[in-house]
């Protein structure tokens, strides 16, 4: 369950972009009349937005320019080293690992608010649809 919650929410935080594309592309499109699609890009939206402020900034930065803006672990590195030159990791495996750790608390603080919060939204097809719609084709 956990490793499955995890990889869920890693999918969830890559799709980010293409939730917001496909958001702004139904808002200019005149023929588009479904209001429940583009109410659950909203809400999956706000749910990606809410799940990033529950790390640290640094963990925040990792997530979104690997896996939001989709940048080479190069230039994720680099970019971390020149905004926090006090706190640089040793190689590539380093960053992976926080990471890693950062969908970790995500994770936890979901299964421990689970009771209290509604986090169905997490399991929306649309997830694993516009995923999907994203991967390169092999």
């Amino acid at each position: 369950m956990i490793g499955d919650l995890e990889l869920r929410i890693k999918t969830l935080i890559t799709i980010r972009q293409k939730i917001q594309a496909y958001l702004i592309f139904c808002e200019i499109d005149s023929k588009v009349s479904v209001c429940s699609y583009m109410v659950r890009l909203q809400h999956l939206l706000k749910g990606i937005d809410g799940l990033l402020l529950l790390v640290s900034e640094e963990e925040r930065f990792i997530l979104e320019t690997h896996l939001i803006k989709g940048m080479k672990w190069e230039f994720t590195i680099m970019e971390y080293q020149q905004r926090w030159a006090y706190d640089v990791g040793t190689d590539q495996r380093s960053y992976l690992y926080r990471q890693s750790v950062a969908i970790r608390k995500i994770s936890r603080y979901i299964e421990k608010y689970s009771s209290k919060i509604d986090f169905s939204w997490l399991e929306d097809p649309l997830i694993d649809e516009l995923s999907e719609a994203c991967s390169p084709k092999s």
